[in-house]
C-alpha cells in the first residue's frame, strides 16, 4: 500500500532533513516547519511532504561575480 508506505518515523525524518528529532519535536510543540501525524499515539511524517517543502526551500543565486 503506497499510502502507508510514505509515512516516515521521527528517526527517517531526521535522517532525511539533516535535523536532530530534538529540533523536529520543537517544531512540531511550536507547529511550524514540517506537518506531521499522530496515529497511534505514535508521530508520523509523510516523505512526500517533507520532500516537497525541501525542494521549495531553494534559494537561487547569482553565478555571476561581482566587482
Amino acid at each position: 500500500m503506497k499510502q502507508i508506505e510514505d509515512f516516515i518515523t521521527i528517526e527517517e525524518t531526521s535522517q532525511l532533513t539533516g535535523l536532530t528529532p530534538k529540533s523536529l519535536s520543537n517544531y512540531r510543540s511550536r507547529k511550524v516547519k514540517f506537518p506531521f501525524y499522530k496515529m497511534g499515539g505514535q508521530i508520523w511524517y509523510k516523505k512526500s511532504e517533507i520532500l516537497e517543502i525541501i525542494n521549495n526551500s531553494r534559494v537561487s543565486v547569482s553565478t555571476e561575480v561581482q566587482s
